[in-house]
């Protein structure tokens, strides 16, 4: 899911924010894992940085082992173009602030529905530079990451109790089934 053109936003981020740690989750294939870590090695290296001082490369985590990672970590960097739609549910019941750059396909616009639902709209970025501001003040400006943090937590159930989209099925499963008692009784 992680895409070449976006592997400088970390090493931009890490320049930024002193101590910063990214947390990759690695799949099954050792030969894929081994090209996206020789690819984020070359990214961090043309910054002058070392990706073993700030890359942790994480076997696959169990939901349990993943609630807990959700809870020790202070962001969750949304991969563009490539969004997460569990991950990012996982992530808001953390109460963990999401950095996402929404592109012009559904598959990158999971984590900026959820974010627009809860009304947390002051971390989805409308450009990649904006994508590094945004992650870097919520590692580096603890009084800005604890506000959004406050307001996840506020409104964490909105995504939860919407019955918008259930009266938007209703609506279709009603029309659907009168289109077809119709068509049966020509």
């Amino acid at each position: 899911k992680y895409l070449p053109q976006y592997d400088y936003l970390w090493p931009e981020i890490a320049l930024r924010v002193k101590n910063a740690k990214f947390i990759f989750l690695a799949i099954s294939s050792i030969h894929v894992v081994k090209l996206f870590m020789s690819r984020i090695e070359k990214s961090f290296a043309k910054y002058g940085l070392d990706a073993k001082d700030y890359c942790v490369m994480m076997n696959r985590q169990t939901p349990e082992d993943y609630i807990i990672l959700n809870q020790l970590v202070d962001v969750f960097l949304d991969n563009p173009p490539w969004s997460g739609n569990n991950t990012g549910l996982a992530a808001i019941d953390a109460h963990l602030p999401i950095v996402c750059y929404p592109t012009q396909f559904m598959r990158g616009r999971h984590s900026y529905a959820i974010l627009k639902m809860l009304g947390v709209t002051e971390t989805i970025a409308k450009s990649e530079q904006e994508y590094i501001d945004i992650a870097v003040k919520l590692g580096t400006d603890k009084e800005w990451h604890e506000s959004v943090v406050d307001k996840i937590a506020r409104q964490h159930e909105n995504i939860y109790e919407d019955v918008e989209c259930v009266h938007g099925l209703e609506s279709f499963y009603e029309q659907a089934v009168g289109s077809s008692n119709n068509q049966s009784k020509l």
